[in-house]
């Protein structure tokens, strides 16, 4: 997650609304425990401390999203990110490529068999009967050893229009279908996340709205010069910015299938976050 909780580093994100239509082409999201349908909602919020916020899903009302603990996340004021509570962040997975047992990128579950990814993380790995794309759920910390859960990735979905750096990065998405299913009917700790889908009358260039709320959440890099993850899951929050904004239009490519968003340092200005797959 290094660049979005870092002070003075830029991201662009891929929003996955608009390609629901082809998730939906690979996987099935016709049934509603599949789909997020976006409206305007009402969090319950409740503060813990300053800048510290408890976000509370309600799992009796939705049936994907929400993680095994509730959120706790720090206000956007604060740089660097911070360590996620266990078990919070429940549908996100960690990806290994070549046959190696070291963090890769992240992933979000999507369903028992298929996982939610980056185009970018799997680009160059073979599309079918990948060996050794695999993925790890059921932890927080990579150092977890006991009872490892790795299950490996026999096929790769590449949005087709993705083509990478010179592109700017557009279409960066991809779908992992998994050998073996991750088992969320009986599994205490693994949850699935929803996919957003757009009624007909919303603008989706208005999605998200600006000055939105979001987290980032990964196992990246929180300090400037340093090679070494985070051991521990971390998190953060950032805002949506007008695609219009200065800093934003220099980074962006797509209006339609990307949107900015950064991190303000206590009105001394906006840091953006750019290329970062977008987990939530």
């Amino acid at each position: 997650m290094f660049g979005c909780a870092s002070d003075g580093y830029q991201n662009v994100f891929t929003q996955v609304a608009p390609y629901y239509n082809w998730i939906e082409s690979i996987i099935d999201l016709k049934h509603p425990s599949m789909r997020m349908v976006i409206r305007k909602r009402s969090l319950n919020i409740t503060a813990i401390e300053q800048l510290r916020v408890l976000y509370r899903c309600d799992r009796k009302r939705v049936s994907c999203g929400c993680g095994n603990n509730q959120v706790e996340l720090t206000s956007s004021r604060i740089f660097g990110g911070e360590e996620a509570i266990s078990s919070s962040w429940s549908m996100i997975v960690s990806v290994r490529l070549n046959g190696s047992d070291q963090h890769a990128c992240g992933g979000s579950i999507l369903n028992d068999y298929f996982i939610l990814t980056a185009a970018s993380c799997v680009a160059n790995a073979p599309k079918t009967s990948p060996t050794g794309v695999a993925v790890r759920v059921e932890f927080d910390r990579l150092s977890e050893a006991g009872a490892l859960v790795i299950i490996e990735v026999d096929q790769i979905f590449v949005h087709p229009n993705y083509i990478g750096i010179s592109d700017g990065y557009q279409n960066d998405i991809a779908i992992l279908h998994l050998s073996e299913p991750v088992g969320l009917e009986n599994n205490p700790i693994s949850k699935r996340t929803c996919v957003p889908y757009l009624s007909g009358t919303m603008n989706m260039l208005q999605y998200p709205p600006n000055g939105a709320a979001l987290a980032v959440i990964g196992w990246g890099m929180t300090q400037q010069g340093s090679n070494n993850l985070s051991d521990a899951l971390q998190q953060a929050e950032i805002v949506v910015i007008d695609n219009n904004d200065p800093k934003c239009k220099a980074s962006i490519k797509n209006n339609e299938t990307q949107f900015c968003a950064g991190l303000y340092n206590g009105g001394k200005g906006l840091h953006l976050c750019t290329h970062f797959y977008n987990s939530t």
